[in-house]
């Protein structure tokens, strides 16, 4: 509710809106959004963007849950035993790449796959979660 509007319906609110310039409508069918920062991903799945059009400009709304995958989580810590390993024996071909069943786990439910397929993913990213899901997914 505005202040000062006192009580006001739907149809009122849209009134105004229209009378000020703005319009709003929502993007049908996504599957998908994916907030990237430097240290996490934030991955919506059917989550639901609207755009609030205004003289002044375009604003994005995003409802819904995020999955929050942590990037310099396991990964990181695997790359940098694998780098400690490699500078010990002074090569790549003795490091095993760890994949824990938690992450194969969190791949294959967000990406809607069995473990195998998750676990393969995984494998291929180097063990990037971010990057198993991503490629699963789209």
């Amino acid at each position: 509710m505005m202040p000062g509007m006192g009580k006001m319906n739907a149809k009122q609110m849209n009134m105004m809106m229209r009378r000020l310039g703005i319009n709003v409508e929502e993007i049908p069918d996504v599957e998908q959004v994916v907030i990237k920062t430097p240290t996490k991903d934030y991955v919506f799945r059917d989550a639901e963007v609207t755009i609030m059009n205004t003289p002044q400009g375009k604003t994005y709304q995003l409802s819904g849950t995020p999955t929050v995958v942590n990037k310099a989580g396991a990964a990181e810590e695997q790359k940098n035993r694998a780098a400690e390993t490699a500078a010990v024996t002074g090569s790549m071909d003795d490091v095993v790449l760890e994949i824990s069943d938690d992450d194969v786990a969190l791949v294959a439910g967000q990406a809607g796959v069995d473990n195998k397929t998750a676990r393969k993913a995984l494998e291929e990213a180097k063990g990037d979660i971010a990057e198993a899901i991503m490629k699963l997914s789209g």
